[in-house]
């Protein structure tokens, strides 16, 4: 299990950007924040990567405290960030792109060209697009090829920031299709998005989050009667 412990972050002196902020995200399972902009959602990923040191909390991988380790090494760990900014290389093509994904083991060829063949195998429209520049596809196709690159290296945990922004209704669709499909597998994720329908059709539990707080959590039916906003 990844789990954060009362995590407040703050970036200019005092301005507090998480207050107090408990979450888990558990294998096989996908766990859902939501919440008005600014509450502080991107903030809890980047700190649950390690790209933000907390103010004071904690963040446990599997019962041991990884609040001191680097990104790099949370990646070694099978903790994985996918940005809603493209990480991609738009002058390389997808499969070097893919190939590139795989520094884990990029001195083993052999493994590197079998993951390359099981990820294709979950992304049949990448295969299509193999050796095609990744500026020139579409921004669904890129955001797909963003989760390719993170199942090159088989993770234990996701953690997907805004995966639908910029993206066409349809497009949006396309790539929870892709995200439901990763959760019969043995990844647990934690999505921030603000196409809230769309993510609770996938999500098994929810946390709602306003102000750097977790305002309520729980079951997918419970955040939708939204009985908490009138507490």
């Amino acid at each position: 299990m990844l789990r954060a412990e009362k995590l407040s972050v703050a970036y200019v002196g005092d301005i507090v950007v998480l207050d107090g902020v408990s979450v888990k995200v558990e294998p096989r399972k996908v766990s859902a924040v939501i919440g008005p902009n600014g509450a502080g959602k991107s903030t809890l990923l980047k700190t649950l990567f390690g790209l933000l040191k907390p103010r004071s909390g904690e963040v446990f991988l599997d019962g041991k405290n990884i609040t001191e380790t680097a990104p790099h090494q949370r990646i070694r760990m099978g903790v994985f960030y996918i940005p809603q900014e493209s990480g991609i290389f738009g002058s390389m093509t997808v499969k070097e792109n893919l190939e590139l994904a795989a520094w884990l083991f990029r001195n083993d060829r052999e493994k590197v060209r079998e993951r390359v063949e099981v990820v294709l195998s979950h992304f049949p429209r990448l295969r299509e697009r193999l050796f095609t520049k990744a500026g020139k596809m579409s921004g669904g196709e890129q955001k797909f090829l963003e989760l390719a690159k993170a199942l090159m290296n088989e993770p234990k945990y996701l953690l997907v920031d805004e995966p639908t922004v910029g993206l066409s209704p349809s497009m949006a669709d396309m790539v929870y299709d892709e995200l439901k499909k990763l959760t019969g597998k043995d990844i647990g994720m934690l999505i921030v998005d603000q196409y809230v329908d769309r993510v609770l059709e996938i999500a098994d539990y929810v946390y709602y989050v306003e102000l750097g707080r977790v305002k309520a959590e729980g079951s997918v039916d419970y955040i939708r009667r939204g009985e908490f906003l009138f507490e």
